[in-house]
């Protein structure tokens, strides 16, 4: 997870120099088994159906490059 971390960071710099705004890069994954075979296409389009309370139920949402300051 580290090394995954360390990538995302270094990828989101580099989007951020090319577009000169900064990114977030997340990893979304399904926590129930119905997502074991599922695109991620599919996973990331049920995710983005947000309501207005938080993130749906049954996904892990993580932030892969936060600042360290």
């Amino acid at each position: 997870m580290a090394e995954l971390r360390r990538e995302s960071t270094r990828l989101a710099d580099l989007i951020t120099a090319a577009t000169g705004k900064h990114h977030a890069v997340v990893m979304v994954s399904g926590t129930d088994d119905g997502y074991a075979d599922v695109i991620p296409e599919l996973i990331l389009g049920d995710v983005l159906r947000v309501p207005p309370h938080g993130w749906p139920e049954g996904f892990n949402i993580q932030l892969l490059n936060p600042t360290s300051a």
